[in-house]
Order: C-alpha cells, then structure tokens, then sequence
C-alpha cells in the first residue's frame, strides 16, 4: 500500500477526533484503519511517536490525530 492510499485509508476511518491519553498498538490501528504491521512500520520509521510506558509500547491520540490531518492535507494536495 502507497502512503496516499494510507493516508486515504487513515482519513476515510477516522472515528473519535479529539480523544485524550494513549492506547495500546492494536487500538491505535483499528483508530487509523490500518493493520498492526502498518502502524509498527510508522512507529519504526519515524513517522508516528511511540510512548514506552512500564515495558509496553503506547500511541497517543494527539499524536494519531495529527498523522490523520497530515494525510489528509497530503491526499487533498495531491489531488488539486
């Protein structure tokens, strides 16, 4: 899958805007509309921030929030 078609996925399933704190990796995917492998892949590059809290590997919200806006002005960029 390309990143536009990620980024289109990410913003066609976003469902809860705006929720507070941090979630677990297989949350934070069902939030994106992607598989665990594609949010791991985004954690490893860079392109999302990971959270370590007491051994376990956590995604805000803000921070998942944020990539749905980046994808979506990326996706509306690239059509114009």
């Amino acid at each position: 899958m390309s990143r536009m078609e990620i980024g289109m996925t990410i913003a066609a399933n976003r469902s809860q805007p705006g929720r507070a704190g941090a979630c677990p990796i297989r949350e934070g995917a069902e939030y994106l509309g992607v598989s665990e492998p594609t949010l791991w892949r985004l954690l490893r590059d860079g392109t999302l921030p990971r959270v370590r809290l007491r051994g376990r590997t956590l995604v805000r919200f803000v921070d998942l929030d944020a990539l749905l806006a980046r994808a979506s002005t990326t996706s509306a960029g690239a059509r114009s």
